[in-house]
Formats: structure tokens, C-alpha cells, sequence
């Protein structure tokens, strides 16, 4: 049964998260159009142009009942000067909703909410930088406009420039300065940055202090407020002898929380806990019913173990043909045993 394999539950991640967030009014962006009078509907007036705020607030309104009215909407009201107005207007575009899908203008959108003080634009303008959508990703200005952002006040801009020390991208590594970023996103609400702090903290590497017991309840309090890797790092800490009072059953319950958030490597924890059993009963039809589950969420090792069970007729019938698929469909997913000829137990 050793062939199958769990997710590291303590790596750090190293991708951008990616949070779309709405802002809230702000000003200081010079109007574009000192011509417009008001946002127009069938020749009634959706909002008056000496009003921006109500533009910004009537376009939150229409968010999910009318994108496109929204999207005039808050157009009037980033022409007159609202950051967060033109922040949203971004995402619209961003999102292809309630108007064209177009990364260019979206982006554009950002910088002007950036430049006026929103925060939100800066983080939104980081993300589509670091992830290339205009190019060649630029990690050293993704950093700085996230960094911006987080000096602006917003949350998920600090968890991004955490991120980014922690792993060397678009900054030399700094670990310390990550964690005190992680401190103040996870103090804002972001469940990520909490879970990152507490993994750091149990697992004490790179010169950051060790601290089980807090570490802990960080990522318990992200796994309560349904972050499930949160749970399922956690769990598998358990499951893994990894804490100074582990419980194996306590692990169970949270792989299986994060499995029921629809996180495929939780699943996939979870039915290597099967395989073994440990924390449970050994039930390889279990297992491969989670297997099945976190491949079709997505996880590439979960593809690669069902191809195992497939392999074998463990828990399933065996199925050759099924079990090469299932290989070149881990391989396509990045996990990269599964991509070597031959190779049948990644």
C-alpha cells in the first residue's frame, strides 16, 4: 500500500492568491469626461454626475441584478473622481460582465484606481501583473503594487506581499518580513494569511520562532471560518505525528471537513488515511471513492493515486486502461511522477 501518496500538509504555497475584491469610495482620481452629466437608462437618469457617491453606491447595488447598469454606473462615478468606483468598473471587465471581457482595459481601470488611493485597484493590478495577462509577468512590480496596497490598509495586498517574501518573488526572501505581514493580513480577516502564520509557527524554520500552541489555534481559526487547506494542513499534522499532542481521530474529522469544503487534496489525505488506516478503519473501497473525488476537484494527486487503485482493483475494479488515463491526467495536472514512462506507482 505504499505507493500512494499524500500533498506535503506544511509547503508553502507560492502562487498569488487571487481575491477579487469590491472597494469601497474613494477619491482623488481626475474625471476623464467633465462632460457627462448623468448615467442615462431609457432617458431616465440612473444617478446624478454632481452625486458620484450615489453613482458608487447604486452601482454596488446593481452588482448582481443588473451588471450593466452597474457598469455605467460606477463609469460615471470613477470619471468623477471615485477609486473604488473604478476599481469595480475593472473587475466587471475583468469578469466579462455587464460588459466585454477585456484584461487591457481592466487593468488600465486598476492603475487609475491605484493611482487615486484604492487600495483594491493596487491589489488587482498586482495579481493580473504577476500573473502575465498583459505579458511577461513583472513579480518585482506585482510586489510593489501589492506592498502599496498593503500600506493603504488592505488586507489581501499584505497576505500577496507576504507571499512574495516568503518565496523570493519580485523581493529578496525575507521570512521574518513575511510573518510580520502575515500577522497584520491575518489580523485583517484573511484566512490564508492566518493558516500561513500558524503553519510557520509550528513548523519554526528559516529563524522563525516555534510556537505549536498558537500556530494551532491560527489554523483552526481558518479551518472554523472554512478555509480548507487550512483544514487540511492541520489534519494531516495530526494524522502525521507533527503536533506534541496529535490525534489521529482529530485529524480524521478535519481532512474530512476539508473534503466536505470540496478541497480535492483534503479528499485525497483523507482516503490515504483509508489506505493505512490510520485514524480509521483500512477500507480501500472508501479510499478510492475519495480518490475519485479529489481527482475530479482537481487534485492531481488524487488522480495519480486512483490510477493506482485502478492499477491494483484496489477498493475498485482493476482497469489498466483506467489507470493510464488516469496517470496522463495526473501528468497534465502536474504531478510529475505520473509523467514518467512506466512509471506505475508515482
Amino acid at each position: 500500500m505504499g505507493g500512494y501518496r499524500l500533498v506535503v500538509p506544511w509547503r508553502q504555497r507560492a502562487g498569488w492568491a487571487v481575491v477579487l475584491t469590491w472597494a469601497a469610495a474613494s477619491t482623488g482620481c481626475p474625471s476623464t469626461d467633465a462632460n457627462k452629466q448623468q448615467a442615462v437608462d431609457g432617458g431616465a437618469a440612473l444617478c446624478p454626475a454632481s452625486e458620484p457617491s450615489q453613482c458608487f453606491d447604486r452601482g454596488i447595488s446593481w452588482l448582481d441584478r443588473d451588471p450593466e447598469k452597474a457598469a455605467r454606473a460606477f463609469s460615471l462615478a470613477c470619471d468623477a473622481g471615485i477609486g473604488g468606483a473604478c476599481n469595480n468598473l475593472g473587475a466587471l471587465y475583468a469578469e466579462g460582465r455587464g460588459v466585454p471581457r477585456d484584461s487591457s482595459r481592466a487593468a488600465a481601470l486598476y492603475e487609475r484606481a491605484c493611482t487615486a488611493g484604492a487600495a483594491h485597484g493596487c491589489h488587482s493590478l498586482a495579481l493580473i501583473v504577476a500573473e502575465g495577462k498583459l505579458g511577461k509577468p513583472d513579480l518585482a512590480k506585482a510586489f510593489t503594487l501589492a506592498s502599496k496596497a498593503c500600506a493603504l490598509g488592505h488586507a489581501h495586498g499584505c497576505d500577496t506581499a507576504a507571499v512574495a517574501y516568503a518565496n523570493g518573488r519580485g523581493v529578496t526572501a525575507n521570512k521574518q518580513q513575511a510573518m510580520t505581514l502575515w500577522e497584520q493580513a491575518c489580523t485583517g480577516g484573511v484566512d490564508h494569511a492566518c493558516a500561513a502564520l500558524g503553519i510557520n509557527l509550528i513548523v519554526g524554520l528559516d529563524g522563525v520562532p516555534r510556537d505549536t500552541a498558537r500556530g494551532q489555534q491560527l489554523l483552526l481559526r481558518a479551518c472554523n471560518a472554512n478555509y480548507a487547506p487550512a483544514c487540511k494542513d492541520l489534519g494531516g499534522m495530526h494524522l502525521g505525528k507533527a503536533l506534541p499532542k496529535s490525534d489521529a481521530k482529530q485529524g480524521i474529522v478535519l481532512l474530512t471537513n476539508a473534503c466536505n469544503l470540496s478541497y480535492g487534496e483534503g479528499c485525497n489525505e483523507l482516503g490515504v488515511a483509508h489506505v493505512q488506516g490510520v485514524g480509521t478503519e483500512p477500507d480501500m473501497q472508501r479510499a478510492a471513492e475519495l480518490f475519485e473525488r479529489a481527482c475530479t476537484l482537481g487534485s492531481a494527486t488524487g488522480c495519480s493515486n486512483l490510477a493506482i487503485a485502478a492499477e491494483h482493483g484496489d477498493g475498485i475494479p482493476k482497469d489498466e486502461q483506467r489507470a493510464a488515463a488516469l496517470r496522463a491526467k495526473a501528468c497534465q495536472g502536474g504531478h510529475q511522477p505520473s509523467c514518467k514512462t512506466g512509471d506505475k506507482h508515482p
